[in-house]
Formats: structure tokens, C-alpha cells, sequence
């Protein structure tokens, strides 16, 4: 210090907070005189003067700080120059810091990265707070097994931010179990921030979420609910493998590919209790253990529900697979070996994705456990639905994907509620919205399957008149509203339209249509990007709907052609089936009756895709084989002139292969068909009667026809 007649050295240690420094005795200064300096609130250490004409005024303390790691040692220097002191800090911050057991980190990789010299790296994304807490929670190895220890190490902002990243690195000791991060700061709502010093935030990027018993110690760590009903603590968790190699495996894994047709739905959590050869059911194991039976069954693509970790139901991380859909508590490799099994039976893995509603809450009911408590503005829109037209929330989207790609080797993803991705950050909807947009040009996820599942098309760009905004590039699906089931279980002319539409592939939305519409609107999709869904069942209606058509039919005297559970069943699954474009069923749907149906048929179908999905839309017939309007029909029934064979649905689809029809009857009674008259009645032959469950991929000759009540029957005859 040049000039200074008298140098001090004002210092305390601190781990948790850097407003509540320390002075443990433990801490030797080697023969200087120390003493509390109570104005300054500090302990005041002098300091020694080289023995030098060339120090230039340096001056010299040594410390010897025999504490466990982590923690910072902060300090300021108290000058004195003649009868003056002063205090003298660093331009940024209030006082210097040297951090013991800690390195400064990096900000190049968001989340945990355990490095190749040995060290974690920890970096967070953080502009609700102004001071940051990194949380370790370690084996506790000196105490009886099982027990833990909790580190909290303040971040200085000066040494351990860069921009909004916040970063520190630790050397890998191998007791780490977890960790999380603590954030202080203006507890005030007007900036937009949601801050919770008093709860210890999940890191949205990492890649595992571990679950704890609850205790006393943990007692700040989010406590959520898994899928099992289990109150359990959940922690961040550091990654298994260097930064370096992982997912290296499987970036470049060429995925199998996939036909028109055969997609299941599965909920991991409850899939497998009736499946042969399942002996872990609810996991993603008993999953890997059924992909014999999925290949059995027919499918090409196996659609995994919502694989990232939940608490009631709603996300609480969308990079980590959750822990609890496990059977030996090694979730990524059980996800792994699930996706591998899949891949070697020639079956593609999607998985399902919910960015609306999270387990955090809304303002009226906050429950920050991660994004919330990080970033609110960012990730959050007013109303509690996640900002997927917030740029940052973009970002965090995009590498979660990247991560169950890379990391994983899954094939594609299907977005449900997809209409949110719309929006921009202020809540209007987009021709061309930036996060669609980002996703179907990205180097990594572009090649992957991108399914969009609206529920509401009128919250879609131009009131959904083309769809979800694709590019060319994605699908879409019109399972939400579950429309087919509605459809058998009470028809009207309103449901009959939109069954219409789906049987035929949408056109609408997917032939070239390029007037007044941008490029991303406009282009023309292939058929097979229409994914013709069932993703709700409820086999309660299905029951109850046939008993109460069976209880009228028998009040009047008919014991004929009485449609059961398995019949309606049956019914609703061919109308998916054999629509154009992808068909996609649950597996909630497969029951022990309905499985060799589906089977057969998806056998069936791939030999009529060639009619099924050459494009052509068709025409409709009614039940005396005549063209009709469906609009015409519709209007009958609004005036009330309508009859119940005005329900009926027939589509004919010819091209070079051949001719196809598909005759609907989702009333209760029979009902008598003509076949159309312009293809020669005696090429017709009946491949699927849905109500007696027969499939003949040859066909059975017919004529004329009886299709039965609540049922299906498929003709065809060759080009």
C-alpha cells in the first residue's frame, strides 16, 4: 500500500450468508496482532511491512484457516496514512473474498458437469435474485450410515457470476448425493420476481432428480408427492458420467424407421400389470420387458407419457427422467436400456411433453420449487402457464430436448396442449412462433419426430384454419378431444363432422393451400404427418354405454346384434385405425379382448395404406350407397329431420391400387348397406367387421351388407 503508515486486514469467514461472517478461534494469524474490532464488525488483523526499498509499500499477513471447505474467507483493508483510516474495497462488491474449497467455475454448461480433472462444475441460470446459495448434501461418513450433511456455500457475485449465470466448481469426493440452490433477494413482486430465500430450488438443468426420506436437515429441499403416493425430498443430482463422453453413445444412433401406421400410447407409471412377461410393471424396466410384446403387437412407435420427473401430476423438471418410474433406482440407465430394447425390435421411442401447467403453481397458489424461484419473469406467464414465448424459456426447452435426444437416443417428442407454443411472450399468437420454428430447424431435433397435440385449434393461428404452424416438418395430432370415442358413445351431426375430417387425414390442414397464408402455413405435408389419435380412454363409458343400448334394444324385443363393451370397443379402434394418415391408440385401450383385434388389424393395415393414405380424400355415401353432403346431412338434423341413419359414414377411397370403403355405423341398431355402385359390386370383399372381431387381410366376398349397430366393417377390392 503506498504510503499507508499502518496496514490492517478486517476479515471473518463465512459459508451461508455473506452478511453473517464468522470468526472462528480455530484461525491462526502466525504472532500478528489480532483483535474484534467492534465499529467495524469485523476481526482486525495488522499487517507487516516488507523489509525491502523495493516492496513499494507491500505489506504482509499470513492466516492459517484449519476449517473444512467450503467456505470464504472475505476481507477488507483498514489503511491508515498519518492520522487518516480508511476503508479500502474492491471496485465491485463490499469486500475481497478468497474461496476455500471452491473454485470460481464456469458459466459454459448450465447445470451440473462432473469434469475430466475431477471436479463438478454447478451453473445456474438466475435473474430473480441478487445472492445465491450453492447446497450440497453429503454422506455423512463420520456419523452412523445413513445420515447426511448439509453444505451451504454463499456465491460471490463478483468472483461466481457471469451475466445471469451463476457458477462454482467442487472437487468430486464421491458424497455428494445432491444438491439445490438458495436464492436471496428482493422479495417484492413489482420486478417480476417470485424469490423463496427460505426454500432451496431443483436446478431446472439437471439431469437427475433424486428422492430422499424427509428429515430435518432436508427440511428446505422441495417436498413433493410421487407417482405412487409417496412424501418423499427432492435434490438435484450430479451427473454419473464426465461431461466429456456423456450421451456420446447414443448421439449418433441411427434410429429405426417407421411405417403409416402403429402408434401406442403407454403411462409408465401403470403400464405392465397385465402384460406376459412383465415382471416389473410401472417402471421404465417392465417397459424394456414388453418390447417383444409391442413388437407382437404391430406397432412401429411407442409413445412414453411424460417420462420427467412429476409431483401431482405436474412437471418439476424437464430434463431429468423421474426416479420413481425406476424399479432399481438407477433411473437414466433403466431409460436407457428401456429405449435400447425398443430400438433393437425395430420400434422408435417418442416421448410426451406437458409446457402448460407445472407443479409450481400459479401467483394465487405458489409453490417455487425450481423455475419459480430461479427466473419467474422468464419462465412464467401471469396466469401460471409456462412462457414457452419467452426466449429463455425457449432455450431451457431446446436443450432439454437435445438432452433426452443426445443423452437418450429417443426418437421425437409429442407436444400435448401445444397450442401455448403459439404464443409469444406477451401472449399472441404467431403465424411463424419462434419456439415451432426453433425446433424444426435445429441441427439436432429437426431430424427427430415433432408432434403437435392442440387441444383447443382455435387458440392456433389463424383460428387453426391450417393447423399448428409446421414448416413442412411437423406432424399433428387430433387426439385431445378424444372425438372417435365421443362419437360411438352419443352421436350427433356436429361429432360426425369432425369424425369426417379425422377419417379422412384432416386435407384441410394438410394439402398445399397457398392463398393469403405464409410459408410455414401453406406448405403440403405428407398424409402420414396426420396423426389420427385416441389419447383418452375410458372403458367405464364404453361399459356403460353398451349396457344402456342393451337394456333399450331388449325393451323392444331385439336380443340380435346387442352391442357389448368389446363390440363398441372394437368400433372406436377401427375408426382410428383405419383412417389416413398415423393411427395412434393408448394402451389403455388394449384390454384382453381387444388385443388380437388390433393386432390383426395392424397387420391389415399397412397392405391398405397404399389406398389409405395416397392423398385422395375420397367421397361420402350414405347407407343406400349414394354420394352425399356431409353438410346437407348435418343441416337436416339441426332442423330436426334426422334419422339415425343419417349418422352413418361412408368413405370411398380409389386410386391406381385399388378401391376402399369404410362404412361407420355408431348407432345402435343395424344397419342394411348398399356398396357403392361405381366400383363392380362383385370385386367387393369385408376385411374387418369390427363387431364380430373377424380381420381377413384376403377379404370374404360380399354384396350387399348388414352393418351391425356401434360398429365398423372395411371393404376393399384391387386396382
Amino acid at each position: 500500500m503506498p504510503g499507508a503508515d499502518e496496514v490492517r486486514v478486517l476479515w471473518g469467514v463465512y459459508r451461508a450468508s455473506p452478511n453473517a461472517w464468522q470468526f472462528p478461534k480455530a484461525i491462526e494469524t502466525e504472532g500478528a496482532v489480532t483483535a474484534m474490532d467492534d465499529a467495524m464488525g469485523a476481526m482486525s488483523t495488522s499487517m507487516s511491512p516488507l523489509d525491502s526499498e523495493t516492496a513499494g509499500g507491500t505489506h504482509v499477513g499470513k492466516f492459517r484457516i484449519p476449517s473444512k471447505a467450503p467456505l470464504t474467507f472475505a476481507y477488507a483493508l483498514h489503511v491508515r496514512r498519518g492520522d487518516d483510516w480508511h476503508v479500502e474495497t474492491p471496485a465491485r462488491g463490499g469486500h475481497f473474498t478468497v474461496q476455500i474449497g471452491v473454485d470460481r467455475g464456469f458459466a459454459g454448461r448450465l447445470g451440473p458437469s462432473l469434469m475430466a480433472d475431477g471436479t463438478i462444475n454447478f451453473a445456474v441460470e438466475c435473474r430473480g435474485g441478487e445472492y445465491v446459495s450453492l447446497v450440497l448434501v453429503r454422506e455423512e461418513r463420520e456419523a452412523d450410515a445413513g445420515d447426511v450433511k448439509v453444505e451451504e456455500f454463499a456465491l460471490d457475485p463478483v468472483v461466481n457470476r457471469s451475466g445471469a449465470v451463476w457458477h462454482a466448481a467442487t472437487k468430486d469426493t464421491g458424497d455428494i448425493l445432491g444438491y439445490g440452490w438458495r436464492v436471496n433477494g428482493d422479495l417484492g413482486w413489482e420486478q417480476g420476481a417470485r424469490v423463496a430465500p427460505d426454500s432451496i430450488m431443483i436446478d431446472p438443468e439437471a439431469s437427475r432428480i433424486e428422492f430422499f426420506e424427509p428429515c430435518d436437515k432436508l427440511s428446505a429441499f422441495p417436498r413433493v408427492q410421487t407417482r405412487t403416493g409417496e412424501d418423499v425430498v427432492a435434490l438435484s443430482g450430479v451427473p454419473a458420467e464426465s461431461a466429456t463422453c456423456s450421451g456420446s453413445s447414443r448421439a449418433t444412433r441411427p434410429s429405426p424407421g417407421v411405417g403409416g401406421f402403429g402408434m401406442l400410447s403407454v403411462n409408465p407409471a401403470t403400464f405392465g400389470h397385465d402384460v406376459d412377461g412383465v415382471k416389473h410393471p410401472g417402471t421404465f424396466l417392465g417397459i424394456a420387458e414388453a418390447a417383444q410384446h409391442f413388437l407382437m403387437l404391430g406397432i412401429k412407435t411407442l409413445v412414453v407419457r411424460h417420462p420427467y420427473a412429476l409431483t401431482a401430476n405436474r412437471a418439476m423438471s424437464f430434463f431429468a427422467p423421474d426416479p420413481s418410474l425406476a424399479a432399481s433406482g438407477d433411473t437414466e440407465d433403466e431409460f436407457k436400456l428401456m429405449v435400447d430394447n425398443l430400438h433393437t425390435v425395430g420400434i422408435r421411442v417418442l416421448i410426451a411433453i406437458d409446457l402448460t401447467l407445472t407443479a409450481e403453481g400459479s401467483d394465487a397458489e405458489p409453490n417455487p420449487i425450481s423455475w419459480r424461484g430461479l427466473d419467474n419473469a422468464n419462465y412464467y406467464r401471469a396466469n401460471g402457464v409456462f412462457n414457452c414465448g419467452n426466449p429463455v424459456a425457449q432455450e431451457h426447452v431446446v436443450r432439454a430436448l437435445r438432452h433426452w435426444a443426445l443423452a437418450f437416443g429417443v426418437d421425437g417428442f409429442e407436444f400435448v396442449y401445444a397450442e401455448t407454443m403459439t404464443q409469444n411472450m406477451d401472449e399472441v399468437v404467431m403465424d411463424a412462433p419462434a419456439l415451432p420454428d426453433a425446433l424444426a430447424h435445429d441441427p439436432v431435433l429437426s431430424s427427430k419426430a415433432l408432434i403437435a397435440a392442440p387441444f383447443d385449434e382455435t387458440l392456433l393461428p389463424r383460428s387453426g384454419e391450417r393447423g399448428f404452424p409446421h414448416w413442412g416438418r411437423w406432424m399433428e395430432s387430433n387426439g385431445q378431444k378424444a372425438t372417435a370415442m365421443r362419437y360411438f358413445l352419443s352421436p350427433d351431426a356436429d361429432l360426425m363432422m369432425a369424425v369426417a375430417a379425422s377419417i379422412a387425414g384432416r386435407p384441410h390442414l394438410f394439402s398445399p393451400f397457398f392463398h393469403g397464408f405464409p410459408g410455414c402455413l401453406s406448405t403440403k405435408r405428407p398424409v402420414r404427418h396426420s396423426i389420427n389419435a385416441l389419447d383418452a380412454w375410458d372403458a367405464a363409458s364404453v361399459a356403460s354405454t353398451a349396457a344402456s343400448v342393451r337394456a333399450m334394444m331388449l325393451a323392444d324385443g331385439i336380443d340380435e346384434g346387442v352391442p357389448t363393451a368389446s363390440t363398441v370397443s372394437r368400433a372406436i379402434l377401427a375408426s382410428i385405425l383405419f383412417s389416413s394418415g398415423t393411427p395412434s391408440i393408448p394402451s389403455e385401450a388394449l384390454t384382453g379382448d381387444t388385443i388380437d383385434f388390433v393386432r390383426d388389424c395392424l397387420t391389415c393395415r399397412p397392405i391398405l395404406g397404399n389406398v389409405l393414405d395416397s392423398g385422395s380424400v375420397g367421397t361420402w355415401h350414405g347407407p343406400s350407397g349414394h354420394t352425399i353432403s356431409l353438410d346437407a346431412v348435418r343441416a337436416r338434423e339441426q332442423q330436426g329431420d334426422g334419422g339415425p341413419a343419417d349418422h352413418f359414414l361412408g368413405r370411398l377411397v380409389s386410386c391406381h391400387a385399388g378401391s376402399l370403403y369404410v362404412a361407420v355405423n355408431p348407432d345402435a341398431r343395424p344397419i342394411s348397406v348398399t356398396l357403392p355402385g361405381e366400383i363392380p359390386t362383385a370385386g367387393w370383399k369385408l376385411v374387418v367387421d369390427s363387431y364380430t372381431g373377424q380381420v381377413s387381410t384376403g377379404g370374404v366376398d360380399v354384396r350387399d351388407g348388414v352393418v351391425m349397430g356401434k360398429s365398423v366393417s372395411v371393404f376393399v377390392v384391387s386396382g
